[in-house]
């Protein structure tokens, strides 16, 4: 929980990682992983765990082994949707760069500044709008399959999660906020259980195995991979101070 929390105060930014170098708000936006054009499939991805977690813990919130059980449940098929995800993203992304060639060497228009998401949309409109008015060209669908094959929720339309909901959102969530209230509701999730074994009776026998795996789910999807890219930037970081700081030294000798 502790962690969690401390994940949730690094991203709001303003914080010296471990006391080593200084996070702002600003910084934060270097970090591979916060870059723009991926916060939304990262936030939509993290919004889905959240949405599902709550509802899910309380319907099985009878004894510390059930609860254990369905919480490692929904973290693996978590994880199972990142990879789809994750897959879908790279189809979606070479289809787009596909109609995005062929939308330049039509005349329809020139690159723009946007991300790759919509400018596979924006392909798939021209290209439509376009070739119902040219003889000899005929109209595909192309751009819309990379739009839908980025979607997340298409890409595990036919993939049957008994845990996980995939709601169906119009628009990407704001990371920031998705991300905070995610390790809220984790905090919460690791609190309730603490609730559930309050008494060592409460302690039914495969309870620690369940919970050691449900903990491990937890650091892997979520916890090791935040954690790692902080930390590779943090060294980056400090090896950068300490170079311009012995400038700053042997420059006065």
């Amino acid at each position: 929980m502790a962690t969690l929390e401390y994940m949730r105060k690094a991203h709001e930014g303003d914080i010296y990682y471990f006391n080593t170098l200084r996070y702002t708000p600003q910084s934060l936006a270097q970090l591979p992983s916060l870059h723009p054009h991926k916060l939304g499939r990262r936030a939509t991805q993290f919004l889905v765990l959240g949405y599902s977690l709550p509802a899910l813990l309380d319907l099985n919130s009878g004894s510390a082994l059930e609860y254990l059980k369905a919480f490692s449940g929904v973290l693996q098929e978590f994880e199972t949707y990142q990879h789809l995800s994750a897959e879908g993203s790279g189809s979606g992304l070479s289809r787009g760069r596909v109609g995005q060639m062929f939308k330049s060497s039509m005349g329809l228009g020139t690159r723009s500044g946007k991300g790759r998401r919509s400018s596979a949309a924006t392909d798939a409109l021209s290209v439509s709008s376009t070739d119902t008015g040219m003889s000899g060209i005929q109209s595909t669908n192309s751009g819309s399959s990379a739009l839908d094959a980025y979607s997340p929720i298409h890409i595990t339309a036919h993939h049957d999660f008994h845990y996980l909901i995939t709601p169906h959102l119009p628009f990407d969530p704001d990371f920031a906020t998705t991300f905070s209230t995610l390790c809220d509701t984790l905090i919460d999730a690791y609190s309730n259980l603490l609730d559930l074994i309050a008494k060592p009776e409460d302690c039914a026998p495969g309870v620690s195995e369940a919970f050691a795996k449900t903990d491990k789910a937890v650091r892997k999807v979520l916890i090791s991979s935040v954690q790692r890219e902080f930390e590779d930037s943090t060294r980056t970081g400090v090896r950068g101070e300490v170079a311009g700081l012995g400038r700053l030294v042997l420059g006065g000798l």
